[in-house]
């Protein structure tokens, strides 16, 4: 999909949707809840969708009612097919954080699953867990669109690389508690993203789930713990206000406010605020390590306004992934000017321009709503536009909502 972005300003206060992470997390624990849990403010994404018709392939039940998901646990016995018996079938379409924290959870009983998703998803969801699967003795088969996983985690040790993605931890956080025995986890360094392990242990105390903290980046977890349900408001989701807070700073003449979000969050990316407010200071230099999400936004804002200097940028690339190349390719097409070092990234003080050709949205979801932020300041088409589906589907009728004037003239604050 094509979208046509003018050049207009923006008045009026933005409603965040809740935070993609704490919907997910709490879906699941719900699922493993001894009892009905219901989970308020939900948004409808295609990925907390994917994650609630996986929940319910492996025994959990759920009803809607507005935002409202009232979810009915299995009490942490999910349903289990014998290797012998078709395997339970597991579609985590696009989403990374479905696929990610229900692998280890389908294994917390001997079981034959299958998860299938898109090929950019399959190819990267398993990486973590292969160590794993080795102590536990569990097979698998790595397919284009498929992952066949046969067997069942034993209590023990279990290390992870803390250069991987932290949604594999929290994977395992929420799954060893429900072995018959006690284990560890180890994440080695460099871990920078501990941010989203903390969010991961709040959201486990809530169902009454213990984990203590024996070291820096090691974890003890009991065995045989219960899930207890509880009720719950999603708080609003900071990775995505900050493409609204970025509009206040790309252009003077902006004035947007943003509701729903808690200052005392445990979410990493209330830092947004701090972070512009150092770019549009001049001469910046900022750690992005815990905060992979603002990337493509700080990058933008940073592009627009006396450039910046990124640490902490290893992590934005896979063997798949190279967002660092792809942000750098669709900047350039509005002037900038970025150099990438092997873990960090200096964006030049450049005056911009409207591109002359279209923005590449990369099928990525956090790209597209960054880029077209920035398109909001010269004007443009981005392509791959739908991509905000997968985690913000009315970002676009947000931006139309508190427009209010289209600008008479380019604004550029180098």
């Amino acid at each position: 999909m094509k979208k046509r972005i003018e050049r207009t300003n923006f008045k009026g206060t933005v409603n965040v949707p809740p935070s993609k992470t704490y919907v997910h997390e709490y879906l699941i624990g719900a699922a493993l809840s001894n009892g009905v849990s219901r989970i308020s403010n939900v948004d409808m994404s295609r990925d907390v969708i994917s994650t609630l018709e996986c929940i319910k392939q492996l025994g959990a039940d759920y009803s809607i009612d507005g935002n409202t998901v009232t979810v009915t646990g299995t009490g942490g016995n999910i349903r289990t097919s014998a290797a012998n018996e078709s395997a339970i079938k597991l579609n985590c379409r696009e989403s990374g954080t479905s696929l990610r924290f229900l692998i280890p959870l389908s294994l917390t009983r001997t079981n034959n699953v299958i998860f299938s998703g898109s090929e950019a998803l399959i190819r990267r969801g398993i990486i973590g867990y292969e160590p794993c699967f080795g102590y536990s003795g569990v097979k698998y088969k790595v397919l284009k669109t498929r992952i066949g996983i046969k067997g069942s985690l034993k209590p023990g040790c279990y290390r992870l690389r803390g250069s991987i993605t932290p949604q594999f931890a929290s994977g395992l956080l929420f799954s060893l508690p429900l072995l018959e025995g006690d284990s560890k986890l180890f994440i080695y360094p460099p871990f920078d993203q501990y941010g989203f392990v903390d969010m991961t242990l709040d959201v486990l105390k809530h169902f009454g789930i213990k984990i203590k903290k024996i070291a820096e980046d090691a974890y003890f977890i009991k065995g045989g713990q219960t899930y207890k349900p509880c009720d719950v408001t999603i708080e609003g989701d900071w990775s995505s206000a900050a493409f609204f807070c970025a509009l206040n700073y790309i252009d003077e003449n902006n004035n947007v406010k943003v509701r729903g979000l808690r200052d005392s969050s445990l979410q990493p990316d209330r830092r947004i605020v701090d972070y512009l407010d150092a770019i549009t200071s001049g001469s910046a230099t900022l750690d992005v390590s815990n905060h992979p999400y603002l990337v493509p936004v700080l990058f933008s804002v940073a592009a627009q306004c006396h450039g910046a200097t990124f640490l902490g940028t290893r992590s934005l690339v896979t063997n798949d992934v190279n967002i660092l190349k792809e942000l750098r390719t669709e900047l350039k097409k509005f002037g900038a000017k970025i150099e990438i070092n092997r873990n960090s990234v200096v964006i030049m003080p450049s005056v911009l321009h409207a591109p002359t050709v279209a923005i590449d949205g990369h099928h990525d979801h956090r790209m597209v709503m960054a880029l077209s932020v920035l398109l909001t300041v010269h004007g443009g088409v981005i392509t791959n536009a739908e991509a905000v589906k997968k985690s913000y589907p009315g970002f676009f009728n947000e931006l139309e909502h508190i427009k209010y004037v289209r600008l008479p003239r380019k604004v550029n604050l180098s």
